[in-house]
């Protein structure tokens, strides 16, 4: 079928990683802190930095991993930009699927490919949830329930 924007994958992304905020800013409790990850879309600062070096836009000067938490943590908007511009590199540099692109996200830009992104649950996942209009119904319900 047709391939689904990087605007739809941040949408499944965010709702599959905290629903849209739900869950909590910090992932991988159970992991040491340098591998866990961060805010609404479940950024590893190793992630954040890469992203920084290849887009100095959106470097803040921050200064050990705790800097690097407290923002990935404190400014959703922020770390949706970290997200795209890492959607970006993963889809339009690295030239992969918009599925590998979703299981790359989740797995890591070179353990993706143990992977079948038909198969594994995370890019299954988002594509039914874009593809079947529940990421409207989600942000429709969310809306009308504030």
């Amino acid at each position: 079928g047709e391939e689904y924007d990087l605007g739809r994958a941040m949408v499944g992304i965010a709702l599959r990683e905290t629903q849209a905020g739900k869950f909590g800013p910090v992932g991988d409790l159970d992991n040491h802190p340098k591998n866990r990850s961060y805010g609404v879309f479940q950024i590893k600062v190793d992630t954040a930095k890469h992203v920084v070096r290849m887009n100095p836009h959106l470097d803040r000067g921050l200064d050990g991993h705790n800097e690097w938490r407290v923002e990935l943590i404190g400014d959703d908007v922020w770390n949706a930009r970290i997200a795209l511009h890492y959607l970006k590199w993963l889809r339009y540099d690295l030239g992969l699927t918009w599925r590998e692109t979703l299981l790359a996200y989740n797995r890591g830009p070179t353990a993706y490919k143990d992977y079948d992104p038909y198969q594994h649950h995370y890019p299954v996942w988002i594509a039914e949830q874009v593809s079947d209009g529940k990421v409207r119904y989600f942000i429709d319900n969310q809306i009308e329930s504030h």
